[in-house]
């Protein structure tokens, strides 16, 4: 594993694991072992299972980019309860895109779009193959940022959102600046990323909770409109009535 750290610069670690380790799916979910439990769709998968991935050390964010087969990668109650691993996980996939299991709903999370996890809670993600760009922040950098920390659990960002747009091309320019920069400069990288995160998550939370908002209102309204209908409605028949009424007067 080539840990390159020149003086001065951000950390960088590379790693390939493939064909000449003797059980190089073992050695893979060894290496993921604090984050997820790995696992194949299928035993098959297992066979010739191969990993690479690279690393920059931002401080507070370790920013990695990984390749892989189709995965099962999962966050359970057990693996965060025996793990000392609580930060956030900032991801998109590069290709393949990969479902989300979150408390047993699914969703879909297209390459491009930004997903977000906290690392205490459980969640299950499975893929056709990894190909991400991936941020592991530290809760003391994000956390004092939110009202809410439970604003940023399974939050996707689509790709082509107003949010999803500036936190991609935020990573990807991380990375490509991750050669040059200094451990200092990482630092000031590192809070400007919490500074962007925690205001697209608020931005996100005030949106839906100008929806709701929103929804109740037109709840109101289509619960008065009813209201009137049925308040409107007896009077017409009553006026029915008595026009039936004359009618059948000799």
């Amino acid at each position: 594993m080539p840990h390159d750290v020149q003086p001065d610069r951000l950390p960088h670690l590379a790693a390939n694991i493939g064909a000449d380790y003797a059980d190089s799916f073992a050695a893979c979910r060894e290496l993921l072992a604090l984050m997820f439990e790995l696992d194949a769709p299928s035993p098959d998968g297992r066979v010739g299972y191969a990993m690479g991935f690279a690393l920059y050390d931002y401080g507070p964010i370790k920013l990695g980019m990984s390749h892989g087969p189709a995965s099962i990668m999962v966050r359970s109650p057990q693996l965060i309860a025996r793990s000392s691993v609580d930060q956030f996980h900032v991801q998109y996939y590069r290709s393949h895109g990969f479902i989300l299991t979150l408390d047993g709903a699914e969703q879909a999370v297209r390459p491009g779009d930004i997903c977000m996890l906290d690392l205490s809670r459980p969640a299950a993600l499975r893929t056709d193959g990894i190909d991400n760009l991936s941020a592991i922040v530290a809760r003391d950098l994000l956390s004092p940022l939110l009202a809410d920390v439970g604003d940023v659990h399974g939050l996707v960002l689509r790709r082509d959102s107003e949010a999803g747009v500036p936190v991609r091309e935020h990573l990807d320019e991380m990375w490509l600046r991750g050669p040059e920069l200094t451990v200092e400069q990482g630092l000031a990288w590192s809070r400007s990323t919490a500074a962007l995160l925690a205001g697209v998550v608020r931005a996100n939370t005030q949106s839906r909770a100008a929806t709701r908002a929103e929804l109740r209102r037109s709840q109101f309204r289509a619960i008065r409109r009813r209201i009137d209908s049925n308040e409107k409605r007896p009077r017409r028949n009553r006026g029915r009535l008595r026009k039936r009424r004359r009618l059948r007067k000799p």
